[in-house]
């Protein structure tokens, strides 16, 4: 019996270390594609604001394609917010989910290339 349990452990086993080595622990590390927004962006003349609808009154068929793609769900996917509330509203998550600095609510600058050394503060735009 306990022959039995070890080989068929041992596959979960070794799927997991294979795991480890493809990303270890603390692999994370901070950049400045991982901490800076797009910067903040005046709203172009006769635009109310720089949601996609607004951008889509004049390109039209780019829009209409976005709106029914995956990328368009990318704040709003359920699989996105269910992973951002078990990740406590980490907010390097939003740098790629909403990423004109113009949207988040957050500002995120790093000292150093470690997640504890992340500082974040109120988005004062």
């Amino acid at each position: 019996m306990k022959k039995v349990l070890l080989f068929a452990l041992l596959p979960v086993a070794v799927l997991a270390f294979i795991l480890y080595l493809i990303n270890p622990p603390g692999i994370y590390q901070l950049s400045a594609k991982t901490t800076q927004f797009i910067p903040r962006q005046a709203v172009p003349t006769g635009l109310l604001s720089l949601k996609a609808a607004d951008c889509g009154v004049c390109h039209v068929d780019i829009y209409r394609e976005w709106r029914t793609s995956l990328h368009a769900q990318a704040f709003t996917d359920p699989f996105f917010t269910a992973y951002h509330r078990k990740d406590k509203g980490d907010p390097t998550c939003l740098i790629c989910h909403t990423p004109l600095q113009n949207q988040s609510p957050v500002l995120l600058t790093a000292g150093a290339e470690r997640y504890a050394d992340l500082k974040v503060s109120p988005n004062p735009d």
